[in-house]
């Protein structure tokens, strides 16, 4: 009996508890004539809402909110290559993102599951990204260092670790003129393996 009470009182809290449909949606179906799209406005404090990393290559980096809503996305060409060539512990770049000789590319974008694709070959139907928005970087300077966590593989793996610090980013709008900056902000995640 002390059993059967207890479950009864478990199914009582567990029915007043809010939790979020396993879909993600809240289950709150008021109309609140929203069409739907909650993305988050590219602006000065875009940095402040990204707190998940990843990456992969040599070398690709990204950045997203909770949501995946929003994401930075930031490649070069051979850094990590350029690492385990290296007969230092580390290697640091510094490139410059106006440079027509630098690699780099910086993009941010808003929209729905913008991070995705990022690092990943097993897609499902109905995840793409939907792009609103997004921001190209043209100007500033992103100084990368490369630690070598093991050893490289005939397929071509490299595993590193990536510390990125992003300096004076210009951020432009490729269907306006409007712009934001990028003043100091950085992240690190493992990179060098490759999807698949």
């Amino acid at each position: 009996m002390k059993n059967m009470k207890l479950l009864v009182i478990l199914a009582l809290l567990s029915a007043c508890t809010s939790k979020p449909a396993p879909n993600g949606d809240s289950g709150d179906s008021g109309d609140t004539n929203d069409s739907g799209d909650s993305t988050t406005p590219i602006d000065d404090t875009l940095t402040e809402h990204l707190t998940l990393f990843g990456g992969c290559g040599d070398i690709f980096m990204y950045a997203k909110n909770t949501d995946d809503t929003l994401g930075l996305f930031v490649s070069a060409k051979g850094l990590v290559e350029a690492a385990f060539a290296s007969t230092s512990e580390s290697a640091a770049f510094d490139l410059d993102v106006a440079s027509a000789e630098s690699s780099i590319g910086i993009t941010v974008q808003s929209g729905k599951n913008i991070t995705y694709e990022a690092c990943n070959d097993a897609l499902e139907e109905g995840m793409r990204p939907v792009v609103d928005t997004e921001f190209r970087g043209v100007s500033g300077k992103a100084l990368f260092t490369i630690l070598p966590t093991g050893e490289a593989t005939e397929w071509g793996e490299m595993p590193a670790d990536a510390t990125l610090l992003l300096e004076n980013i210009a951020l432009q709008d490729t269907s306006t003129t409007s712009t934001t900056t990028i003043t100091s902000w950085g992240f690190d995640t493992a990179v060098g393996w490759l999807p698949g």
